[in-house]
Parts: structure tokens; sequence; C-alpha cells
């Protein structure tokens, strides 16, 4: 029996004058050849049995040369967000939508759409909800994603703590764990943030059992398509995405956090039509996503939205990444801890003062809390700060002009 996501993946790659093939007798992999500015490469999706979920390999088929990796790496992320936008597609219309409807949003056929959604609902994947009355012609069949088909795993990996959530297949959180105490500058972060998922784990038994994948979002520099964080978690001895899916047996994606947050804003309040947007990141660090031309973008070797490090001033002040007088050495929270220690050491007080004073570790929510409660100390840091930001800020809308 063909597999029902694979089905609709081939379907919508012929509808866009591409031609993929399967290459097995369950029609669960298939291959799709591209070529792109002179570069030509084949890639395997494997599809889960259950339709839920999708792997992509080059490297154990093809040898790709060096100079058309980053090409390679182009046209996964858009066959990425063309495949994620198919299920968003079926999950829309308050989570019911006719077979017209999809096939209208796609270009396939009715016909095409009707029997893809009947082998969906066979495997689970979807749910036939009757007909819905609708004024003037005959009553459509509605479907909707079966919300309880798997689930999946979000995990948020912060300086000093790690939120854990969990959503069913619509996309509804269903369970979420905030503000898990944890160093990402301790001694194993890597360790510990299995140690962190496990535990999380353990208080949700039958939800974890029923998660099949787990995307998490990470500060720094992240390579998405190879599962690497080259910032933090070097301990794991392997990319991070193939040391969890190790450790834990399911689907790992990994991610820079401000991507990550720029996706989720875009989604979630469905931003569709705006095409261009960028979202400014302001953390211990300086980070932005952006979506360009309505996606998601990564840049040539995926590591796009490094706000923080464009070198704006001679203040002789070493940021992380080892250069001197990037952005994020004026404008991030490492940036007002530096001031706030500065300012306090030279005699100014603060509501802080006293954490200071006994070497406390200071979080975000200690500036908040002290900006709210009118602390003129923190005001007078983050209005310096609001300033730096503003210059990086004003360049990046004159060079994207952003909507």
């Amino acid at each position: 029996m063909a597999n029902a996501a694979a089905t609709l993946f081939v379907s919508y790659l012929e509808a866009k004058g591409i031609t993929p093939r399967y290459v097995d007798d369950e029609e669960r992999v298939v291959r799709v050849g591209w070529r792109l500015d002179n570069t030509s490469t084949s890639m395997y999706f494997f599809f889960s049995e259950d339709c839920s979920d999708v792997a992509i390999r080059a490297r154990e088929f093809v040898n790709v040369p060096k100079d058309k990796i980053a090409n390679m790496y182009k046209i996964v992320n858009d066959c990425n967000n063309n495949f994620r936008w198919i299920k968003f597609v079926i999950n829309e219309e308050e989570g019911e939508i006719s077979a017209g409807a999809i096939a209208k949003k796609t270009g396939l056929s009715v016909p095409t759409v009707t029997k893809l959604l009947e082998t969906m609902v066979g495997s689970g994947i979807a749910t036939n909800c009757g007909k819905r009355h609708k004024q003037g012609g005959r009553m459509p069949v509605v479907y909707s994603v079966n919300k309880d088909a798997a689930c999946f795993a979000g995990i948020e990996v912060h300086h000093h703590h790690i939120s854990i959530g969990i959503c069913d297949f619509a996309g509804n959180i269903i369970c979420k764990k905030e503000n898990i105490p944890f160093l990402l500058d301790g001694e194993n972060p890597y360790e510990d943030l299995c140690s962190t998922i496990n535990v999380t784990a353990l208080t949700i038994k039958e939800l974890w059992a029923r998660t099949i994948s787990a995307a998490v979002s990470i500060p720094g520099r992240v390579h998405t398509a190879s599962g690497e964080s080259f910032n933090y978690f070097s301990s794991a001895g392997k990319p991070l995405a193939a040391a969890l899916e190790d450790r834990f047996g399911k689907r790992f994606y990994i991610d820079n956090d401000s991507r990550v947050m720029c996706y989720g804003e875009y989604m979630s309040k469905k931003l569709y039509d705006i095409r261009n947007l960028l979202y400014i990141n302001l953390n211990w660090g300086l980070g932005m996503g952006m979506i360009l031309n309505g996606k998601l973008y990564y840049g040539f070797t995926g590591l796009s939205g490094e706000l923080g490090h464009l070198t704006l001033f001679e203040n002789e002040i070493f940021c992380r990444c080892g250069k001197k007088g990037c952005l994020e050495t004026e404008a991030s929270g490492f940036a007002a801890k530096r001031l706030l220690i500065s300012k306090h050491n030279a005699g100014a007080q603060s509501i802080l003062t006293r954490k200071l004073d006994l070497d406390q570790q200071l979080t975000l929510d200690d500036f908040v809390e002290a900006i709210n409660s009118e602390d003129m100390l923190m005001i007078e840091i983050i209005e310096e700060i609001g300033s730096q930001l503003g210059k990086g800020v004003a360049a990046m809308i004159n060079i994207f002009n952003p909507e």
C-alpha cells in the first residue's frame, strides 16, 4: 500500500513540474533529482511507516563536491519549507477543509486530492468529518488532521533554563514544563540537557511515548542541515542532533533560537501575506530571524541572522565570537550585565546591589523586574542599550526594507 505522506509529497512535486520516483516496493522512499545553477544532485526522502516523519539523506548515496554543498543545502531547505506548507494547508479553516479547497491552494486536481485524503484517513493521519452545510451547491465533505495521530516536542535551550512543550499532531500545545534550571555554560551542558529531557519525560510518560520527534532551539551558530551546534555541546562527540537521536531513539532537529522564534511568530499569527519580515531577538546575546520572499532564510551556508556580530563600535571590548566592537558588546543581556557591574563598582545604587555584593547569578528576569520597579540605574542602562541597538536595526531596515 502506498505511503500517504510520500504520495502527497510526490503529487505536490509533480504539480510543480518535478518528476520524482519511488525506489522501494512499499513506496516509502522517494528519489528526486535537481539541477540548480549548473549543480545537479539526487536526494532521497524516507517517509516513516506511520506517515508522520520524513528524513532527507544524501551522503549515503551521493558524493557531493565541496563547491556544490551550499547549493545542495538550499535545495533541501526549499523542499523542507514547501512540504511543511502542505501540512498547514490541510490544517487551516478552523481545523477543517474540503478537497476542493486543498486543490485550489496546492494546484492539484480534486480527484488527486480526494484520493490522497482517503489514503491519509486510512493511515490515521486525517479524519473525515462528514459533510458541512454550504450556501448554494452540494455540501462538501471536509477533512481535518487527526490531532491524536502523534505528538511532537519543542525544547527551548536558554543560558539559565530550559523549557519543554509537547503538541499534538494538529499543533495544539498540550503540555508545558517551563523554566527548568540549566546552565548553558556549565561543565557539561550536553549531559545536563539529556538529564533534563530524561527527567521531564518521566513526568509525562504517555505523551513522551507518543512523541515521534523533537525540535531544539539553541543560542549561537547552528547548522540545521547537519544538526551541528558550533558554540555549545561539543562534549556530545558528534553533531548534536545525531547525538540526541542516539540517546533517545527519536528524530531530533536543531535550529538557532532567533530563527525558531521568527518562524513561530510568523506561523502562530498567520502572517502569510507578509513576504519580508525581520525578527530581532534581544536576549543574553543578539540575533535575528528573517522571512524573505515568504520563506525562512538560512543564507548560503545556513548561518544567517548574526546581527549581533556586526562590527559597529571601536570600543575594544571583546565579543564572545572573538572579535572586538560587535553590536552585541553594546546591545545585549551580556552588555547590560557588564554596564551594571561597571556602574555598581563606580558607586551607583540599584535594586540589584545586594545580588552584586553577594556575587549571585543575575538573570534577564532580574533586569526586567528592576525596570518594572522603576530602578533608575537599570532604566539608564536599557536606554543606552536601546540607543545602540537602534543603529543595528536601522541598518537592517535600510538593507532589507521589510514589511
